[in-house]
């Protein structure tokens, strides 16, 4: 099995200083305490990412914990930075995505993009999304990001989002492009994702019954596991196997939220094949 991150690497020369919050307080230190276990359970997350139980548990207490997440981007530690920018995008909770924007153009040198891309799509990401398309498939980010990015223009269906996901399509059209942003690009044109799926408490079943991502031929070898609920109960995580047999599996994560009285898609990946 070989696990899909999508992890894009970028170089920029921009830079910014690093904050240092005071600590003391008690307060502090009952901050300081949940970010040490939310760091012991970023430090233990395995990079395979299907059946991921520290993902799943990060994914329940994220969004009560965003804060946390959003200081440990400035962690030691490469993977506990790269894996807390990945639970960031996973919960696309919009204050902590433009904390993550910030902090991309903090960086200086070379440094990672890797995870979901969640719906609203940020400033940054829609940035980047012109800045693919500018670079054509020869780029690197059709090649790591590309489909993700085509599945979150569809879902965004904003007259921005529309405007590019049309430049992706007349792109491909006159160079050919990558296998799997080609797919996508099929699969919207054939299948276009539902914006509302429904009220239903079977989270599991309202992924499967709008899985656009999922091709006619290959839903009777899907199945659909809902591995975890956030706390306050509006956001799930839902993964979804294509088994088709030996050599021919894909794992996909869906996030749903329900901000009202209606699931809707937060973000869509493709994260291991074997």
């Amino acid at each position: 099995m070989r696990t899909v991150l999508g992890i894009l690497c970028f170089l920029v020369a921009l830079c910014g200083d690093a904050v240092c919050a005071p600590s003391g307080s008690p307060r502090r230190k009952a901050e300081n305490s949940g970010r040490v276990a939310i760091r012991a359970l970023l430090g233990r997350m395995p990079s395979r990412i299907p059946g991921n139980a520290q993902l799943a548990r990060l994914f329940r207490l994220g969004d009560s914990n965003i804060d946390d997440l959003v200081e440990l981007l400035d962690d030691d530690e490469r993977g506990i930075r790269l894996r807390a920018q990945i639970v960031i995008r996973y919960l696309g909770n919009e204050a902590a995505m433009r904390s993550l924007a910030e902090w991309y153009l903090r960086q200086s040198g070379e440094f990672e993009v890797a995870g979901p891309v969640p719906v609203p799509l940020s400033s940054w990401d829609l940035g980047t999304i012109e800045r693919g398309i500018a670079d054509g498939p020869a780029g690197s980010w059709w090649r790591a990001r590309g489909e993700a990015a085509v599945w979150a223009l569809a879902l965004e269906n904003s007259p921005r989002a529309k405007a590019l996901l049309n430049a992706i399509t007349n792109h491909a059209a006159r160079v050919g492009d990558e296998e799997a942003v080609a797919q996508a690009l099929e699969t919207i044109r054939t299948h276009p994702p539902r914006l509302e799926l429904g009220e239903s408490t079977d989270i599991a079943s309202v992924v499967r019954e709008n899985a656009f991502f999922v091709s006619e031929r290959d839903r009777k070898y899907a199945s659909f596991r809902l591995m975890a609920r956030s706390t306050d109960g509006r956001k799930a995580l839902v993964e979804v196997d294509v088994d088709r047999g030996p050599l021919a599996e894909e794992w996909y994560h869906v996030v749903v939220e329900k901000p009202k009285n209606t699931w809707r898609f937060l973000s869509v990946s493709l994260v291991a094949i074997s």
